[in-house]
């Protein structure tokens, strides 16, 4: 039980802490060639926006998007629609400059970008989520980093508005995550783009699987796979506002653990030939989405048990001090349900809520299975003007 409950903790801590500490220590020392041409040599892009039912914000997202396109850039503009039962599609037609994709039938995101992507013109593709706002300098952050001819890849940064309990939580770990790519990119590749905001070349793109979950990790993999490396831009933004709710948040999560569960089915544990990627994937991965959620409630049980067998006051004291820390997620939670935000105990909360989550999301995956077409989370109203 004690070597169970060391390996389990030293790879939490790993996960989280330990990792982080030695990708910064790394890129103290060791810098990856990422010198490029800063100049806009390619100015032609095609942008794919997947958009369900997203008619309350869609016209927000056009007039974004119109936005970008300046200083001689040709930007191709793809909204993809299908299966959408309200008026997102004459939204659409008001904009004459905006290429539409319809059909009734809803078949995935995955599928949908299948379909844009066979008919974008341009070399360069960026997809981005639909409920995202892109701040106006992406594109001549973004494109001059394929004046490297080893760059597949490019993924902006992803920011929560941080309002609200659940705002605040998701905001905290996206700055936490923004630092891990940023950290990874500078010594080496990151291991996945962000959905929201991310660009590669077209000619390295292989359809992907329809009954894909996430879809952007695996996009991001199949690039890898082929021998190029994803870099990570700071400086391309995508804001988004958090979910309208702890439930509608919660279901989003579900959804993205079915989804590490059939990517761990699809990849395996070494999917890569570098040494660094396999480390990158074990380590953020498979650790993080699988390992870390069975992780928790194994290690709550062990410390009790082996205080039990062994007397050791170090058990004792770890298990209380899960207690203590389960029982401020809790307090947090509660408190939310008034309506009451305080920062600093959110963290506790939010790292109880996504681990719980998690793991329900992979027992549903090899129990019953997750459909492609779930329902949306509803997202905070948002203003970006």
């Amino acid at each position: 039980m004690q070597l169970t409950f060391w390996i389990l903790l030293l790879l939490l801590f790993h996960s989280y802490f330990g990792n982080a500490i030695l990708m910064f220590v790394i890129a103290l020392f060791k810098k990856t060639s990422n010198e490029y041409s800063k100049n806009l040599l390619n100015k032609k892009v095609s942008v794919i926006v997947p958009a369900y039912n997203e008619a309350l914000i869609i016209e927000q997202k056009i007039k974004n998007l119109l936005s970008l396109n300046k200083e001689g850039l040709a930007v191709e503009i793809i909204f993809i629609t299908d299966g959408s039962t309200d008026n997102s599609v004459d939204i659409i037609h008001q904009f004459p400059a905006i290429q539409l994709l319809h059909q009734p039938l809803r078949q995935g995101k995955a599928a949908a970008i299948n379909r844009a992507v066979q008919v974008a013109s341009h070399s360069i593709i960026i997809i981005t989520d639909a409920n995202t706002i892109i701040n106006e300098e992406a594109l001549q952050n973004l494109l001059p980093h394929f004046n490297n001819a080893a760059v597949g890849g490019v993924s902006g940064e992803k920011r929560i508005t941080a309002k609200g309990a659940v705002g605040i939580s998701e905001s905290l770990y996206w700055q936490y995550e923004s630092f891990m790519k940023k950290t990874e990119s500078s010594i080496n590749s990151v291991i996945a783009g962000a959905g929201e905001l991310f660009a590669f070349r077209k000619e390295l793109y292989k359809p992907l699987k329809e009954n894909l979950l996430i879809d952007d990790f695996m996009l991001s993999a199949s690039i890898l796979k082929q021998g190029y490396k994803i870099v990570y831009e700071e400086n391309a933004i995508a804001t988004e506002p958090p979910s309208q709710s702890l439930l509608h948040e919660a279901n989003r999560k579900v959804r993205i653990g079915a989804g590490a569960a059939q990517v761990m089915k699809m990849l395996g544990f070494f999917p890569y030939k570098s040494i660094a990627l396999n480390f990158q994937y074990i380590t953020r991965r498979i650790i993080r989405w699988l390992i870390g959620p069975i992780a928790l409630p194994v290690l709550f049980l062990l410390s009790y048990l082996i205080f039990n067998q062994t007397q050791s006051h170090f058990f004792l004291y770890f298990f209380y001090a899960q207690i203590i820390f389960y029982s401020i997620a809790l307090l947090d939670f509660l408190m939310q349900l008034l309506d009451i935000n305080i920062k600093l105990i959110s963290v506790p909360f939010y790292f109880v809520f996504m681990n719980a989550c998690m793991l329900a999301g992979i027992i549903k995956y090899w129990l019953v299975g997750q459909s492609v077409n779930w329902t949306k989370a509803e997202r905070q109203a948002t203003n970006h003007s």
